[in-house]
């Protein structure tokens, strides 16, 4: 597996800047800026960026966590009711946290969801050759585990699909 078939998701917290998450992932301002087809080194609070995962990454402590929030990427079929019910929250919770307006989401949206822990809950890029057992044994986790929080309705996967994977450190 290269560093590109997966990739931590790190939601930008006040005080943040490129150079320190850059340093804090061990990896570079630029590569980070290339991989999320960034143009500035302005960051937004809340702002969702992507780090390719290499084996030497460097854990962030629990104080780079913001408010032990996670994300989670929409998909077809969901509603906030039931992101909600699967997170454990309340519909208000998420449309608070992520200044919705309405009952509107879009396949693909980035929703921060109270409760999990970022550097719980990694995209995997699936490559030739990964399966859902192989993936979650990997992660310490289920294959149940990965197809609930994926929606999956079978065990197929395709190369290129993101998989969000939820780390079992226990």
């Amino acid at each position: 597996m290269t560093a590109e078939d997966s990739n931590i998701i790190y939601v930008v917290k006040s005080g943040d800047n490129l150079y320190n998450i850059a340093k804090n992932y061990n990896t570079t301002v630029k590569d980070i800026k290339t991989f999320n087809n960034l143009v500035s080194d302005d960051l937004k609070i809340g702002q969702i960026i992507k780090i390719p995962e290499s084996t030497s990454i460097i854990t962030p402590s629990e104080d780079e966590v913001i408010n032990e929030e996670s994300v989670y990427v929409v998909q077809k079929g969901d509603t906030l009711y039931s992101i909600a019910k699967k997170f454990n929250t309340t519909v208000d919770n998420l449309k608070n946290l992520n200044s919705i307006i309405g009952d509107v989401l879009t396949i693909g949206m980035n929703l921060l969801i109270p409760g999990s822990t970022l550097t719980d809950i990694i995209v995997h890029k699936v490559a030739s050759g990964d399966s859902l057992w192989s993936l979650a044994n990997k992660y310490n986790t289920t294959v149940d585990a990965i197809k609930q929080l994926n929606n999956l309705m079978s065990d197929l996967l395709i190369v290129g699909q993101d998989l969000q994977v939820k780390r079992n450190t226990k």
